[in-house]
């Protein structure tokens, strides 16, 4: 890898949390134009990058009440290392970041706290002048982006107007590779001068209003069903069930799996939850259970947790009655049902 990611330094510094605020559009695009699959992810041990386009993939569908993802320079940089191509140059892991002026700071790594994210300063890339000076250069896209070090893919976005702003790092590798001067290739991002909004942030803008909507249109349909459905009092206490059978499956066809561990997850086994916090299981029979150590489990108040060593699972068991439903917790890829099982 050639990038140099220690060149460019966030603008925010000594008051930041450590976490950024990450751009969902920026994350949804890079994932797009490089092709990757969120099975890469996981099947590479890379929980961080994994987790950053999940949450980037809440925000644009409108599930989460965040505008930014909130993430460590490590889990970024694990995400970029996936766009790493044929010039084994990656994505600068800064270009993720927000630009400080669209950051309106109200938005914290953490509740308690309230610590700012972390920013980038940003600028408008003019397309057509990156153009015309490797025009001049006689180089290739390809050239150009190696002495930048960047990949071609960005560089053709930035070239087709599709990668719309970058950082001043980026802007200073493109400069030197063009043998111009940055000034040469953009603009600052300004906030202050309308025109200048980028469409990102318009988009981000539309989120913010149409959420607390969506979410007063949920609450008002869940309250309906409350009160005009027959009130059923009886539930399933799987607080103190400890005998059960579950089932593990994949969300899609796209998670890597070897095809026999997936039909025996799908066919599922018996479980039992020991007092110990211990879990045990048995793919034929509800006796003799095997109880490795890194399975365990563990209930507080209505939730119920189960761990396989790295992969758990979390269970609300208010208004369940006779299954617990839920998604794995590394990113919802796998499906977890428990039944009841008679002893």
């Amino acid at each position: 890898m050639t990038h140099k990611d220690t060149l460019d330094s966030p603008s925010t510094t000594a008051t930041g949390s450590g976490y950024y605020a990450v751009n969902a559009e920026r994350v949804i695009q890079v994932f797009s134009l490089f092709n990757m699959r969120p099975s890469h992810f996981m099947a590479s041990g890379q929980a961080g990058a994994h987790k950053l386009y999940y949450d980037a993939k809440k925000i644009i569908d409108g599930t989460s009440h965040n505008q930014w993802g909130h993430h460590t320079q490590k889990s970024i940089q694990a995400f970029c290392q996936f766009t790493q191509m044929s010039n084994d140059c990656v994505v600068p892991w800064q270009e993720l970041i927000e630009h400080e002026g669209d950051y309106d700071g109200k938005e914290g790594s953490s509740p308690r706290t309230g610590n700012k994210l972390l920013t980038e300063i940003r600028l408008n890339i003019n397309h057509q002048a990156v153009i015309e000076y490797r025009n001049k250069t006689g180089m290739s896209v390809r050239e150009i982006a190696q002495q930048a070090s960047i990949p071609a893919l960005l560089l053709e976005a930035i070239e087709n107007d599709q990668w719309k702003t970058v950082t001043e790092h980026t802007t200073r590798s493109l400069a030197e590779a063009l043998a111009t001067e940055p000034d040469n290739l953009c603009i600052p991002v300004s906030i202050n001068d309308p025109e200048s909004v980028t469409q990102e942030n318009s988009a981000r803008q539309q989120r913010a209003y149409w959420l607390p909507v969506s979410i007063l249109v949920f609450l008002f349909i869940i309250a309906a069903v409350y009160f005009l459905m027959p009130q059923d009092k009886t539930r399933t206490d799987f607080s103190n069930q400890r005998y059960c059978y579950a089932t593990i499956t994949p969300i899609n066809d796209d998670i890597v799996i070897e095809a026999s561990l997936k039909a025996l997850l799908a066919k599922g086994a018996f479980i039992h939850m020991r007092e110990d916090g211990q879990l045990g299981f048995n793919w034929s029979t509800s006796n003799d259970y095997l109880y490795p150590e890194t399975h365990r489990w563990s209930s507080k108040a209505d939730k119920l947790f189960i761990v396989f060593g790295d992969i758990s699972y979390t269970f609300d068991l208010d208004d369940q009655k006779n299954n617990l439903v839920t998604y794995s917790n590394q990113g919802g890829l796998f499906k977890m049902v428990i039944k009841r099982v008679s002893r």
